[in-house]
């Protein structure tokens, strides 16, 4: 949206001076762009005495046109199509309906950038009965989407009805979900995967294993199907069953990760460590991986203005929280600036924090292991599986069809090597005992199962029995599982050297907090005091390293202290979740009125109508939980009549009938 304005000087001068023209533009997502009168609603509200004119552009991602609306103050409103070489020409009903579901899926997949609004397009259940009437004219010329729902650049337009079901099942909005896309299977039957995404969701795997059941039969070939029915065998706690399947379709689909992700999951219930750990090794991943450290992790300086700003006006209150930050208040005192520049130098090292999407993931895993089996059982493993390439091999290992050669990396004698000069390199105000790292022994022959007894339906349709596992197969997988190449990638190796340095740093942690109460025991001094000297990005950054290796109760405390030194947007968020799911919806309540009382107070204007759309996500899986009289007596009690617009989004869940409103 563009908006010219005659803009005049400052002071006396304005007096004297001719007004000069300025332009003024933002991004906007969710504006209700049906029709027209939509946009002239919109525009409405920029037309005041400076300004001349105003410019709103919607691209049409169906039709591939711009649909430009002008408006001259005083004066009349055109709109027109423009089209990638300049030409002008009329715009149809059909291009409205294209850019009116254009919007809603930018409001889906909205991102931080300047100059951006954030609108809500449905404040009333209505409003996706309307949206769902026009959106599902465009059902057959979408695809359906199975990977990662992130990659917008990649599906585009496909990602319509993944994003809808996602906003629908994070809110709770059952009844919803299940009336609009039971509507939409109708159509086209691949919309059966988002009702088992919302019988999962209602924990009812066997529901979800059922819905799907006959499609199967009659779509075979359609994997994912296959890959919801896992799922569902995974969440009854049939991992086994869950696994055989995940097998068949990491084989026919060997660069799908949510494949590759979910066997991983069930080989670590099953307690199969080593074979885990030979698929972290072997899954392919979406995005590039950085293995240089980030300068600073702490985002600063979010405030461009020193007066106050409106919250709508401000896309770093309205995106869900992703990137630490951090604003001391005045007051601070008590800080050691010496100590804190050490320890946020050493943190902000850690490769760990520059983990994204799938990487993270594989990330988790790995700690998930290291947390059951203790570092130690962990690298007696490692140096087990991951054995040197014989020269024996060297033939047999260039017909191997991995994808990337840049994957493979150095043997398990390499990583024995390259952790021993890690255990020199110590934190240099927190000695730390490393690990001693065994030398690489020669590997046994890795026990596999030869026969895989799935469903019989899946053994008659999909492929035979002998192709997977065989002793004459030539699938990728089963040349990955072998013994004699298991060779160690780059990733995997960065995955555990950033493992080995945040365990040493949790150790220092640690380590730290024993000396202070130690000194405490012996000086008496306050608790508070010695405890939290630091500033308050390093404990944001402490935070973030205790979550990232599943310490959920170091990250609450280390969140504590952030915020009772500062501002943290993230920090708070983090404290709200973690709460959320340790069942305490009082603590998630009181950590959405601070949140809202410290930006009143100090950062900008609160003028928002209701929540930003993650804070109504907590509140809906707040109410799944606990039920909705119980968090409106609650809020009742936490004196939350101080901020209207939150009673009133805790009353639009039963409005919107979220689970747990009835």
């Amino acid at each position: 949206c563009y908006v010219l304005k005659e803009v005049f000087g400052k002071g006396f001068s304005k007096l004297f001076s001719k007004p000069r023209l300025k332009g003024f533009y933002h991004f906007v997502f969710g504006a209700d762009t049906s029709s027209m009168g939509g946009v002239a609603t919109y525009l409405m509200q920029f037309v005041e005495q400076p300004t001349k004119r105003c410019c709103f552009c919607i691209y049409d991602l169906f039709s591939k046109y711009d649909v430009v609306v002008e408006l001259e103050v005083p004066g009349t409103m055109k709109c027109y199509l423009r089209t990638s070489s300049g030409q002008q020409i009329q715009a149809g009903n059909v291009h409205w309906e294209g850019a009116y579901v254009s919007s809603v899926l930018r409001f889906f997949y909205s991102c931080k950038v300047p100059g951006a609004r954030i609108l809500e397009p449905f404040t009333r259940p209505q409003n996706f009965a309307d949206f769902f009437r026009v959106a599902h004219k465009y059902w057959d010329r979408l695809g359906l989407v199975i990977g990662n729902t992130k990659d917008t650049v990649r599906y585009g337009e496909n990602l319509l009805f993944p994003a809808i079901s996602k906003y629908l099942l994070k809110r709770k909005r059952f009844d919803l979900h299940k009336f609009l896309f039971e509507k939409l299977a109708k159509y086209d039957v691949s919309a059966l995967i988002y009702l088992s995404d919302l019988a999962l969701n209602m924990n009812k795997p066997e529901v979800a294993i059922n819905i799907l059941k006959g499609q199967i039969q009659q779509n075979p070939y359609v994997f994912s199907f296959h890959y919801k029915k896992a799922q569902g065998l995974y969440k009854k706690g049939k991992y086994r069953e869950s696994k055989k399947i995940c097998q068949y379709l990491v084989e026919l689909n060997f660069e799908v990760f949510e494949y590759w992700d979910l066997l991983i999951n069930c080989h670590m219930k099953l307690k199969n460590y080593e074979t885990a750990l030979l698929c972290i090794n072997s899954c392919p991943v979406d995005e590039l991986l950085e293995a240089e450290s980030i300068s600073n992790y702490i985002q600063e300086g979010w405030v461009s203005s020193p007066s106050k700003i409106c919250v709508s006006s401000n896309p770093y209150f309205l995106e869900t929280p992703k990137e630490m930050d951090f604003k001391p208040f005045t007051d601070q005192k008590n800080v050691k600036k010496a100590r804190s520049s050490e320890h946020r130098s050493y943190l902000n090292k850690l490769v760990g924090y520059s983990f994204k999407n799938s990487t993270r993931k594989l990330y988790k895993n790995l700690v998930l292991i290291e947390k059951s089996i203790e570092w130690e059982s962990l690298l007696e493993i490692i140096t087990k599986v991951f054995t040197k390439k014989t020269e024996t091999s060297q033939e047999t290992t260039q017909n191997m069809e991995i994808q990337s050669e840049g994957n493979i990396g150095e043997s398990s004698g390499g990583l024995a090597r390259n952790l021993a000069r890690h255990r020199n390199a110590i934190y240099s105000f927190g000695q730390s005992e490393a690990p001693e790292v065994a030398e690489p022994l020669e590997a046994n022959s890795a026990s596999h199962d030869e026969v895989l007894d799935g469903d019989r339906y899946l053994e008659a349709t999909l492929t035979p029995r002998k192709y997977f596992f065989g002793s004459k197969s030539s699938n990728r997988l089963s040349r990955l599982m072998n013994p004699n190449f298991k060779i160690q990638s780059g990733l995997f190796k960065t995955l555990l050297n950033s493992l080995y340095m945040d365990l040493k740093a949790l150790y220092v942690w640690q380590k730290e907090a024993v000396d202070w109460e130690n000194e405490l025991k012996k000086g008496g001094k306050n608790v508070m005091e010695e405890k939290s000297p630091l500033a308050g990005d390093v404990w944001v950054l402490r935070g973030a390293l205790a979550e990232r290796m599943q310490r959920m109760r170091l990250a609450e405390r280390a969140y504590r202290y952030a915020v009772d030194k500062g501002f943290s947007y993230y920090a708070w968020f983090r404290l709200s979740k973690l709460y959320l799911n340790s069942g305490n919806p009082k603590a998630v309540l009181v950590c959405l009125i601070e949140i809202i009382k410290q930006v009143d107070e100090e950062m900008a204007v609160w003028d928002l109508n209701g929540l930003p759309p993650w804070m109504q996500e907590i509140l809906s899986q707040l109410c799944s939980t606990c039920g909705f009289k119980h968090i409106h007596s609650l809020a009742i009690e936490l004196n939350a009549h101080r901020f209207p617009f939150l009673l009133k989004e805790i009353e639009n869940l039963d409005t919107w009938k979220s689970d747990g409103a009835k």
